[in-house]
Parts: structure tokens; sequence; C-alpha cells
């Protein structure tokens, strides 16, 4: 007796599903996949805002560059999201209270981030001349 013989392309075919199949393992795996990624990365740290990347105007760039901001902060999707974003930080805070902030770091910690105090620079008043804070807080205020 000779033994049945499976063609290759039926070998390799997957077995026929039940009708519905598709719908029923959409219907189960989309709400978790909803919800797994929506939780990863959430690990109570605030999220930082997103929004669309703004033109920054050349002198300023070389004040953040000089200041190191894009170290721990994240402007217009670059640098590092350790600190605050600082996207919309002029909605959040005044031009004083951005100038207070980065002469002095400890003066008030931000919202969120109490666990990093005292890790940004003081030394701003040292790096930077006069009017290239004056620049950098005013962009700043400026982004809301």
């Amino acid at each position: 007796m000779k033994p049945l013989r499976r063609s290759r392309s039926s070998a390799l075919a997957p077995a026929p599903r039940p009708p519905g199949h598709t719908a029923r393992a959409l219907a189960v795996v989309a709400p978790l996949a909803f919800l797994v990624l929506t939780a990863c990365g959430s690990d109570g740290d605030p999220q930082p805002e997103e929004e669309p990347r703004a033109e920054t105007p050349t002198e300023v760039v070389a004040v953040i560059e000089k200041a190191e901001c894009l170290d721990c902060h994240i402007l217009d999707g670059r640098g590092t999201y350790e600190g605050p974003a600082l996207n919309r930080v002029g909605a959040r805070l005044s031009s004083d209270q951005i100038r207070r902030k980065i002469v002095n770091p400890a003066s008030f910690p931000a919202a969120g981030y109490e666990n990093l105090a005292g890790r940004m620079p003081t030394d701003f008043e040292e790096r930077l001349t006069r009017e290239e804070l004056d620049r950098l807080v005013d962009y700043l205020a400026q982004r809301q």
C-alpha cells in the first residue's frame, strides 16, 4: 500500500478558519492593543506635551546650545525628557518666573519633577550674557 502524499502547497497552507474569526479576533485584540499602547511609558511621571515643530530663531538656538538646555529638556521634538518640556512653558510660567527658574532653579521645583530638584545647573548667570538670558527668557515666554 502506498503512503498518502501531500502536495507541498497543501502542507504549507493555513488551516481554514471559521466564519467571523477575524472579526472576533479584532474585537479581542484591538481593546488590548489600545490599553497596552496607552499604558506604555506611563510610569507616573508627567508626559511632555507635543506640538508641531516651530522655527526657532538662530540667535535663540545658539543660546539654547550654549546653556545646554536640551541635555535635560525637550523643545520642538529635540532634546531629552529628563526635565519638563519647554514647548509650552510660556503658558505655565510668566517671564519673571522663567527668569527666576533659570537663574535660581531651586526657587520652585516644577510640578511633577520635585524628585529632580537641585539637578538643574545654577551657573547660568555666569554662562550667559545678560542679552542672551533676556533673549532666552523672551523666547520661552512666547512658547504658549
